[in-house]
């Protein structure tokens, strides 16, 4: 997937400014460094370098300058400008390395060029031999990227100018790109220009987003168009509001692309895997997958979903770290292993063969800022999943392997997606769970002791939703011995017990039924016997601290933008409590319902027999949360977290 820049220190969480203070003989618009790339004479960058103020940072950009030019077939050059002076030390060892990724299977190995001068002026320019290249398992990055990257040898005090070009060989996709360009960095700039530029015949369109309207310059060369933009001093930015909505922006940036249409985007993408699954024979496709003869669609398409599973092992890398181009079916299955799209296109070919309508669809993961509707082109798609086109839609992605046929992760929920097929007008979304389909049911059995001390607790959790896939991953990712030692943490912290005895797990990859728990807390003295009388105490908080964080700290800062559950949720907490023999509860609480804001925390209390069940539920209510119900929500939060445990009491 393409990257407007490269941004090796984006990570960084350097000191937020609200404002750079300029010498009066450092005049921004007359720096040196804006005459062009590597002419202005070191000792005047030096001087005008020195004589700008920047309180509290550790590194100041003083020019950035990106280019984006396209030619007639979409192709693109990016040119990537930096001059930035190190002012500490804590500076100086984050912007250490200089360097550049790219993607070869459609990108040149980028040019990268780079003078230090350090604070007399002196200059010293980096040898292109000195850059080593790592493959993407060295550096960390996605399928066929590569990184190259070299040391600085810097000093505090030392400007850095560096220039990094990389050039497509071919178009990412020659139906349309979509990219995006963020305004801010992680340190201060005190100045930066932004130009795109394109042929007259290619759709070149962009937005502003996060910030006040930001007008280019417009311009004309020939046939080609030139959009200059241009900003003046811009913060560090600092960390976004946790739990924005997927339409509203983190960070002022601007998105670009160069897509005719959806409708053209997507049939060119269609047309793609249609030629893939032609190259396959479907009887053949068919052969390597279970077949039992089994009824009902679904049945079917869990079917092939399992078979898909069972056969391909997924690849790490999102949508575009290679080819944007799925291998054959017949190709991927005998691989055995493929990426997303592979699997996508393999799973699509499957069902057709079963009569069930399949496309393949695109969509960004995650829970940062969505695609734009308004440009279309492929970029910062990162997913490929399955719809299926029936009486009542279907989605499927192919690659996760805990979600059923029908569920998608919540990374997933609520995403703009292209469906790859002709007569695609425009974005669609994926379905969003409600906090009821994200439920965990437990079931809290209490056994007093007859006579003195602690009670034995056995509590068994079943799992639906977000919450099932999450406790799945934990059984398949974690080791057997490091999960033993984190549900003793948890029944020492939730009922104080001493030991965990019996420990009973569900198959993490068993998708037949929910995922069941099951723990036994020994010696657990949030319940006791003491003579003639005995006690339980529930302490709420251990429910309640299942929320966001961000709702479960007091005095927190006052939002701006919308608050939204990524997953909503449903815990249910069912006591069923034995009192020790001959004994009784003193008094049974009344029931009581709590509202959390737009959510809700009920109580119900009855007796069957001599048995206490107590049952709690809390609910997060809706999705979304304005900034007003965020705070009244947070407010009804921390009452409950400062209200004292509810003890039942029994006696003889």
């Amino acid at each position: 997937m393409l990257r407007a820049l490269y941004l090796p220190h984006v990570l960084l969480a350097l000191s937020c400014l609200s404002c750079l203070a300029v010498a009066a003989s450092g005049d921004a618009l007359a720096a040196p460094w804006q005459t062009g790339p590597f002419v202005a004479e070191a000792g005047a960058v030096a001087r005008a370098a020195a004589a700008i103020e920047a309180p509290g940072a550790d590194v100041v950009m003083l020019w950035r300058e990106d280019e984006y030019s396209f030619d007639g077939a979409g192709g693109l050059t990016h040119r990537r400008r930096w001059v930035y002076r190190i002012l500490t030390p804590a500076g100086l060892d984050a912007w250490s390395v200089s360097g550049a990724d790219w993607s070869p299977w459609h990108q040149e190995r980028p040019e990268i060029r780079v003078r230090v001068i350090d604070r007399r002026g002196g200059e010293r320019r980096l040898d292109p031999a000195a850059f080593s290249e790592l493959s993407a398992a060295e550096a960390g990055l996605e399928g066929e990227r590569r990184l190259l990257r070299a040391p600085l040898r810097a000093s505090v005090g030392a400007v850095v100018e560096e220039e990094v070009v990389t050039r497509d060989t071919r178009p990412l996709f020659a139906a349309g790109l979509s990219a995006w360009h963020l305004l801010v960095m992680p340190v201060p700039v005190l100045a930066s220009r932004l130009v795109l530029e394109a042929p007259s015949s290619l759709p070149l369109r962009f937005g502003v987003l996060g910030t006040a309207d930001l007008e280019p310059r417009r311009e004309t060369d020939g046939d080609r168009e030139i959009l200059t933009f241009e900003t003046g001093q811009m913060p560090a930015a600092g960390p976004a509001e946790a739990g924005l909505p997927a339409d509203q922006p983190r960070f002022p940036h601007l998105t670009f692309s160069t897509g005719e249409s959806w409708q053209s985007v997507a049939e060119a993408y269609a047309e793609t895997v249609e030629r893939r699954i032609a190259e396959s024979d479907a009887v053949a496709v068919r052969r390597w997958l279970p077949d039992r003869g089994l009824e009902t669609e679904l049945e079917r398409i869990e079917e092939l979903l399992d078979g898909v599973r069972g056969n391909v092992r997924p690849e790490p890398g999102s949508l575009g770290s290679r080819d944007l181009d799925p291998r054959a079916p017949l190709a991927t299955l005998r691989r055995g292993t493929g990426d997303g799209q592979d699997l996508a296109t393999l799973l699509t070919a499957a069902l057709r063969t079963e009569g069930i309508p399949a496309w393949v669809a695109l969509v960004r993961a995650g829970y940062d800022m969505d695609v734009e509707p308004d440009l279309p082109g492929l970029g910062r798609f990162d997913r490929a999943l399955i719809f299926v086109s029936s009486a009542e839609p279907v989605w499927i992605d192919p690659v996760d392997q805990f979600s059923r046929v029908g569920e998608l992760a919540s990374g997933l929920q609520g995403r703009r997606v292209l469906v790859a097929r002709p007569g695609t007008r425009g974005l669609v979304s994926t379905p969003v769970s409600r906090s009821a389909d994200n439920r965990t049911e437990m079931t809290i059995e209490v056994f007093m002791a007859a006579a003195e001390g602690p009670a034995r607790i056995v509590e068994t959790s079943i799992y639906h939703g977000a919450a099932e896939q999450r406790q799945r991953r934990v059984t398949s990712q974690v080791s057997a011995a490091d999960r033993r030692r984190g549900y003793e943490a948890y029944v020492e912290s939730a009922y104080r017990a001493e030991a965990l005895g019996e420990l009973e797990e569900s198959d993490a990859r068993d998708l037949s039924s929910p995922y069941r728990l099951r723990l036994e807390a020994l010696s657990a003295g949030r319940a006791w016997t003491r003579g003639d009388e005995a006690a339980v105490a529930i302490d709420l908080r251990n429910l309640i601290t299942a929320l966001p964080r961000e709702l479960l700290i007091a005095g927190g800062p006052q939002r701006t933008g919308d608050f939204v559950f990524h997953e909503p949720f449903v815990v249910e907490w069912h006591y069923q409590i034995e009192p020790p023999p001959k004994m009784s509860i003193r008094e049974l609480p009344e029931d009581l319902t709590r509202l959390l804001g737009t959510g809700s925390l009920t109580r119900t209390m009855r007796r069957e027999g001599s048995v206490v069940l107590a049952d709690f539920r809390l609910d997060t209510g809706p999705r979304r949360l304005t900034p007003w119900q965020f705070l009244v929500y947070r407010q009804a939060v921390q009452e409950v977290l400062r209200a004292e445990a509810l003890v039942l009491w029994f006696e003889r």
